[in-house]
């Protein structure tokens, strides 16, 4: 997106989020350079019930240059961890009645550890389930944000504008072909002193006597 000044615009896309109960999860900021007014970069994390009217508001800091929208279904992999954190919590269920009941060292040795591994796993996947019901919650957004001078440049519009495209284009390209020959000049200039060192020496050889 383009804007008059990113730094102010980030702040703005930060309130708007926040309002609409988001958060921003990442923010990058570059100072102003070049005669630009720097850019900023943030993930934002936007309540998917919010999502289309927070985009018409971020959309409204500046001038949009792209958009591009995905989703994907994380059903399967929500009922699978479902199922799996059903399974190991019977399981833990299972070995702690067995526990309770255990009367050698041994028994109880490897109950606990058993115990302690299945419990490991269930926090993990417990996690896991978190992390997902959040992703299927709240939608992730990166915006970027530069001013007009880093801003990428149009396609021509008319025939006009194509024609000075195009003129700009062949300056450009003659100003690249006089720095490719000044940096190849004093190469060019040491390969001809060479040249005619070399046919002096071929002259002064033939002028000897006996020299065919």
């Amino acid at each position: 997106m383009v804007v008059d000044k990113p730094l102010d615009a980030a702040s703005k896309a930060a309130s708007i989020t926040e309002s609409a109960g988001g958060r921003v999860d990442a923010r990058t900021e570059n100072a102003p350079v070049n005669g630009d007014q720097g850019s900023a970069t943030l993930t934002l994390r936007i309540p998917a019930s919010a999502l289309t009217s927070t985009l018409e508001k971020l959309k409204a800091l500046g001038t949009v240059q792209q958009v591009s929208l995905a989703s994907t279904d994380v059903t399967m992999q929500s009922q699978d961890l479902d199922a799996r954190i059903s399974a190991m919590s019977a399981s833990i269920d299972r070995l702690l009645t067995l526990l309770s009941t255990a009367t050698d060292t041994t028994a109880l040795i490897t109950l606990e550890a058993a115990i302690s591994d299945r419990q490991g796993q269930l926090e993990s996947m417990q996690a896991e389930k978190r992390y997902l019901a959040d992703q299927v919650a709240m939608s992730t957004l990166t915006l970027t944000l530069v001013s007009p001078a880093a801003a990428t440049v149009s396609q021509p519009g008319d025939f006009f504008s194509g024609v000075m495209l195009g003129w700009k284009a062949f300056l450009g390209f003659f100003s690249w072909v006089l720095v490719a020959i000044g940096v190849m000049l004093p190469w060019i200039v040491l390969g001809a002193l060479i040249t005619a060192l070399t046919l002096a020496i071929v002259r002064i050889v033939r002028r000897k006597p006996g020299t065919n």
